[in-house]
């Protein structure tokens, strides 16, 4: 583990820094949990801060294949086609995938499904959550 991935959480537990974390789920192409992410705290500094050259980990991809088909899971709907970094993250962080991640329950005053227009950055606040 190389220290200068991660950073203390506010309860003091080392975690992966936000760019490290956003950069692994952008490379295992993990969709729904990058969206929540990104909708979470409003990132669109992506374009500046991660590496959105190239395709996806097909390495990573074929190893997650044969682990579902050892446990003798479905791949029902598995791609394991690279797909463009910088295409999912433009995607992600998308005006339109914002507000349709809101689904029916729109709210003008959100510009996110967690994050309200003029709401400060929630890891900036003092003393915890």
């Amino acid at each position: 583990m190389d220290p200068a991935r991660f950073e203390l959480g506010q309860t003091g537990i080392p975690v992966p820094k936000l760019d490290v974390f956003a950069q692994s789920l952008l490379d295992t192409n993990n969709g729904v949990d990058l969206e929540d992410l990104v909708n979470g705290l409003n990132m669109e500094w992506g374009e500046e801060y991660l590496e959105l050259d190239g395709s996806t980990d097909v390495a990573w991809a074929n190893w997650k294949a044969e682990a579902l088909e050892r446990e003798g899971k479905s791949l029902h709907g598995w791609d394991s086609t690279p797909e463009k970094r910088r295409k999912i993250w433009q995607s992600t962080v998308s005006a339109y995938r914002k507000k349709r991640g809101q689904g029916w329950k729109y709210n003008a005053a959100h510009v996110t499904r967690f994050w309200r227009r003029g709401q400060r950055d929630p890891r900036r606040r003092k003393g915890g959550f």
